[in-house]
């Protein structure tokens, strides 16, 4: 389905649109409501949701106007709020809305949005490939399949028989020619002269199996990402440790490599949930993520480890650029300034020693002590500690005056 998504926040925009596409289907963002008026003249949309407060006009209007234009006549309309306004929702109503949901509830709303959407009628779609001798032949066969769709290539290019089906024909019904065409790989045989109806139907029968075939590999998709995708972030969780970690040091330990940690702890987050309120809550954490996700090293892991816990694995460097580059975030973060808040945060720093075999526990228990030094030095620091001395390395192999904050943490 093709879904519009009409707010006014950058950030929420952005984690919005990675839910739908978790979902299964395409977003279309729209900031304001003249903008998302425009998106719905410009697409065929299947879905539109809007937050209740918009910058050039209210909800409730935008609903008003899409329902006066031929393309929003009866397009299904969900109108985003994180208020139970009783007058609001009945404005909502009378303006045309379809439904009215809770913002803190959206994932439920994409991943139900098929019950919202227009119906659709089943179609195949694709491109078929299909070589015939005969002109006349081949001419019947063309208005047999038009309208019918397959993806199709040569099974040497592409072996999987359950994504790529392939139907051989032939005017030679000969036991042999068909037990060598399927030892080839083709999935179906059909005699000529051909049968439209039959053609129809074994074609048909092959696309519904492929299409099956689709999407039992885009749940399995889902499921590991709901396994190992935080949805808040958009960043991996803890659970890919056990699947990335092992591997990291199994590698640093047996060559000998540089490997260090980064644990980043959100200073004084409870305080924002509680001054500001969950929702800006998530909107820092949704920005600290886009900020671990969008600078680094492409081998670099970036995880969001709990709460406002995030923790970055650096294979191949060493604990003077794992700092500075610690030190760095240190400085982007503070610049950041998610839904308008300075937020700051405590950094510890760690790296497997040079000879020495060690695990992730190690190396996590130091980078946690670490982090627990910044908290205690004042915060809005990086800490770089050892795993043999587990001592303050801040300001000694640490590069020159980094570590030091600039004015007071928040809070």
């Amino acid at each position: 389905m093709k879904i519009l998504v009409v707010d006014r926040s950058r950030v929420f925009r952005a984690l919005w649109s990675r839910m739908v596409l978790a979902a299964g289907h395409k977003p279309i963002m729209a900031s304001t409501g003249a903008e998302g008026l425009a998106r719905i003249e410009e697409n065929d949309l299947e879905l539109v949701c809007a937050s209740i407060t918009l910058p050039d006009m209210s909800g409730v209007e935008f609903c008003r106007q899409v329902r006066a234009k031929p393309a929003g006549h009866d397009l299904p309309l969900i109108l985003l709020t994180s208020t139970q306004d009783h007058d609001m929702r009945r404005e909502a109503f009378e303006a045309g809305a379809t439904d009215v949901h809770d913002k803190t509830n959206i994932r439920d709303l994409f991943h139900q949005a098929a019950h919202y959407g227009r119906p659709v009628e089943h179609a195949h779609e694709g491109r078929l490939l299909y070589v015939e001798d005969s002109p006349t032949v081949a001419r019947v066969m063309i208005r047999i399949l038009e309208g019918m769709g397959l993806v199709s290539r040569l099974r040497q290019q592409f072996p999987d028989k359950t994504s790529m089906p392939i139907v051989a024909m032939s005017g030679l019904d000969d036991q042999n020619r068909r037990a060598e065409l399927f030892r080839l790989g083709v999935n179906d045989f059909v005699t000529k002269p051909v049968l439209e109806d039959e053609v129809r139907a074994r074609i048909g029968n092959l696309l519904a199996n492929k299409r099956l075939f689709e999407e039992v590999q885009s749940q399995r998709k889902k499921l590991y990402d709901l396994a190992m995708i935080d949805p808040l972030t958009g960043l991996r969780n803890r659970n890919v440790l056990a699947e990335c970690a092992e591997r990291f040091f199994n590698q640093a330990n047996q060559e000998d490599m540089a490997l260090s940690l980064i644990l980043l702890d959100i200073d004084h987050f409870k305080q924002i949930n509680d001054s500001h309120g969950h929702l800006v809550g998530d909107e820092v954490l949704v920005g600290v993520g886009e900020l671990l996700r969008t600078t680094g090293r492409e081998q670099d892991v970036a995880l969001r480890f709990g709460g406002e816990e995030f923790l970055l694995i650096l294979p191949e460097c060493d604990l003077f650029d794992a700092h500075t580059r610690a030190e760095e975030l240190r400085q982007q973060l503070r610049e950041l300034q998610p839904a308008g808040l300075t937020i700051t945060g405590s950094f510890g720093v760690t790296s497997r020693p040079s000879g020495s075999e060690v695990g992730m526990n190690d190396l996590f228990r130091v980078a946690d002590q670490a982090v627990y030094q910044a908290k205690s030095e004042g915060r809005d620091r990086v800490v770089s500690q050892t795993l043999n001395s587990n001592a303050d390395r801040n300001g000694q192999d640490a590069p020159p005056g980094s570590g030091q904050p600039a004015p007071e943490p928040m809070g």
